[in-house]
């Protein structure tokens, strides 16, 4: 059994690594069922650098008077951690920032809209910044990581239904 589980493995290494040679496709099908089954499907970002940045989304609203405070869905990263990027409430962040995912901006705006509305609130609009701080290299300023540089750009402006 232990024999037929290696080859197996070989096989599947195999397929893998000869992909994008003529011989790597037609192996890859018959290699692909054991892939699956074993769990054995690796990509090279498993094993790749951590990202260069760290992105996130800041939302602030409008109304008559002009730019309004809006109460952050969630906080920015920690930066003397590492945990933020693999947090769940954080990936939907990841997710809305994606332009095929306009429809979760679509709901935050009508949440905000609806929560102001409810405190008796007129707002008019909702803008989305996206904030990007790009980590220094190894031995480039490592140790005060709160003065590092933040790019903030405007996605989009949404307007609350009146």
């Amino acid at each position: 059994m232990l024999v037929l589980a290696v080859c197996a493995h070989l096989l599947i290494m195999a397929g893998s690594s000869l992909r994008y040679t003529p011989v790597g496709p037609p192996l890859r099908e018959y290699t692909r069922p054991f892939e699956q089954a074993l769990g054995m499907h690796q990509t090279w970002p498993m094993f790749g650098n951590p990202p260069r940045t760290t992105t996130w989304l800041v939302m602030h609203g409008v109304d008559a008077d002009g730019p309004v405070e809006l109460p952050q869905l969630l906080d920015p990263p920690d930066f003397d951690g590492v945990i933020w990027r693999y947090q769940r409430r954080h990936k939907f962040v990841r997710n809305a920032l994606s332009d095929k995912r306009k429809y979760l901006r679509a709901a935050v705006v009508r949440w905000y809209c609806r929560q102001a509305k409810a405190q008796g609130h007129d707002l008019h609009q909702v803008v989305f910044d996206k904030v990007v701080v790009r980590t220094p290299g190894p031995y480039k300023g490592d140790a005060d990581r709160h003065g590092w540089r933040e790019k903030r750009e405007t996605i989009e402006a949404w307007n609350c239904k009146r």
